[in-house]
């Protein structure tokens, strides 16, 4: 298949780039193919490289960027068991971040990932999950005065999530 090839190579040039930035860029080529099927095994990189682009954004804007393209890697839940523990150690990243209680887009960024793993990823990770987030900061989150509906919404959505959990 012309596109599996295409990834295939575009993935030996990742592994060769020695720039950061093109690795990104490649990395989310790749994941953009792989939306809507699962990551092959031997693709872990991908993960890495767009995990730490999350971690080590300079600015608000490229950590917005990075979580949006993060974002590509959660559609497919057969990749958090594929990629176990990677999606830990992001998880670990954004539970971190959430209660920062960081700019807003980063917010809503970060919970919408930790909803989709809570809901589709395996037990270990929903464990995690459920014993990393606590729900009363959660709440204190939602019930400041600059949140929004939308923001309130993912919270609520979380929690109800971290609720159904079976630990």
């Amino acid at each position: 298949m012309v596109t599996c090839d295409m990834f295939n190579v575009l993935h030996d040039i990742m592994l060769t780039v020695p720039k950061n930035e093109t690795k990104e860029q490649i990395a989310q080529i790749i994941a953009n193919g792989y939306r809507a099927r699962t990551i092959p095994k031997g693709f872990s990189m991908i993960i890495e490289t767009l995990a730490n682009a999350v971690k080590n954004a300079p600015t608000t804007n490229s950590k917005i960027r990075a979580l949006q393209e993060f974002k590509i890697l959660i559609w497919r839940a057969a990749n958090f068991e594929t990629f176990i523990g990677r999606f830990q150690n992001i998880a670990a990243l954004l539970v971190e971040e959430v209660f920062k209680e960081p700019m807003i887009d980063i917010l809503k960024n970060a919970l919408q990932i930790l909803r989709q793993m809570g809901n589709y990823g395996p037990e270990d990770l929903q464990s995690q999950l459920k014993k990393d987030l606590v729900p009363e900061r959660l709440i204190h989150i939602r019930d400041q005065p600059n949140s929004d509906g939308e923001l309130k919404q993912l919270i609520d959505q979380l929690l109800r999530c971290l609720n159904a959990i079976r630990v």
